[in-house]
């Protein structure tokens, strides 16, 4: 807080400029203090296509979110770059609430939107230890939205399926390509293979 007034930092993918200055002007309105990225590269803004100027400009918008209290991201259909993901890792590893444009009309969307919606927002890590069975995961921990994965949760009980695995039982969900299926907290994914 500066004063007053909430500082919020701007996240997401220049190519969606128009929506940048929405939400800046909007924020604005409503009491913030917002900090939005300095050139458009995706829009228009070619000096920030360099490698370098690139590595720059992402080191100083980290600094930007350190200065702010919460971010906004700019996630336009869902989408949220690699970019963009480090830069909510970065955010929630300092602690600063992630707050998403997308996430107020999440509820709108159709169950298999919405499906897709939360599985490109988790924070995907390799298994580093079962290199024999390749396969990825993300942590209830560190998941951008609590409702949103509890919905998940509720949303593949009714829709997986029983599988033994190593004597154990798991429910499995085969979703876009991939089988997911949890493990505790952890929620886990692999490619379906052909």
């Amino acid at each position: 807080m500066v004063g007053k007034y909430k500082v919020i930092t701007l996240c997401g993918s220049t190519r969606f400029k128009d929506e940048y200055m929405e939400a800046q002007k909007r924020l604005s309105l409503e009491g913030n203090i917002v900090i939005s990225v300095g050139l458009f590269g995706h829009s228009g803004d070619d000096e920030a296509l360099s490698p370098e100027t690139k590595a720059m400009l992402d080191d100083m918008h980290k600094r930007k979110i350190d200065m702010a209290d919460e971010i906004f991201v700019i996630n336009v259909g869902g989408y949220i770059g690699e970019s963009t993901k480090s830069e909510i890792d970065y955010a929630r590893k300092h602690n600063k609430p992630v707050k998403y444009l997308f996430e107020s009309r999440i509820k709108q969307l159709s169950p298999s939107d919405r499906m897709s919606f939360f599985l490109k927002t988790q924070n995907w890590q390799d298994d580093k230890i079962n290199t024999s069975d390749p396969n990825s995961f993300c942590e209830k921990k560190n998941c951008p939205n609590a409702e949103e994965w509890a919905w998940f949760v509720k949303y593949h009980k009714s829709h997986s399926y029983a599988k033994d695995y190593c004597g154990e039982t798991y429910r499995y969900l085969d979703w876009d390509g991939y089988v997911y299926w949890f493990i505790g907290n952890r929620l886990c994914r692999r490619i379906i293979e052909k």
